[in-house]
């Protein structure tokens, strides 16, 4: 019985030694890995827009669900660019890409950061500059538009969907 537990324990050892295989290169990786919280964001945008509109109706007094709204969109936008970060792109184009993915979410957490401003901003009473806060946003919004946009078309370029 001994001799059955050597065994077995230097096959497991033998198998920890053993370096495992690089992950493969992979254009369709970039993809699966930006679309991978597409549902959740979907669900969170709902929640936002909801936030924000019982902060309007409140009178823009009672700003604390859609901050918590914002925090957790852009936790999870966080863990998407993690994902987009760790995949590996086997082509040029897909490298490409990956960059841009990596624009378009980092310019969609300004526009995030810069939304949570403008209602702490407004919330305390400086509709002025809360005003500037989100016009900034609707700036980095669109630029986070078109680098999706060009991150589409090379995706769809490097023949992954």
């Amino acid at each position: 019985m001994p001799r059955r537990r050597l065994v077995l324990l230097v096959l497991a050892a033998a198998l920890l030694l053993i370096p495992a295989a690089p992950a493969r290169a992979d254009d369709a990786a970039v993809k699966r890995a930006w679309d991978a919280h597409d549902a959740q964001f979907a669900k969170l945008g709902g929640d936002y827009r909801a936030a924000l509109k019982r902060w309007r109706s409140s009178g823009f007094k009672r700003a604390k669900g859609a901050l918590g709204a914002n925090r957790k969109a852009r936790a999870l936008l966080a863990r998407n660019t993690r994902g987009v970060t760790a995949a590996s792109p086997s082509s040029a184009d897909g490298e490409r890409a990956r960059r841009l993915a990596l624009a378009s979410n980092a310019a969609f957490s300004n526009q995030l950061l810069y939304q949570a401003r403008g209602i702490r901003l407004t919330t305390a009473g400086r509709r002025s500059a809360g005003n500037r806060e989100f016009a900034r946003g609707v700036t980095a919004a669109r630029r986070s538009a078109r680098a999706a946009k060009k991150a589409k078309t090379l995706l769809r370029r490097a023949g992954v969907g």
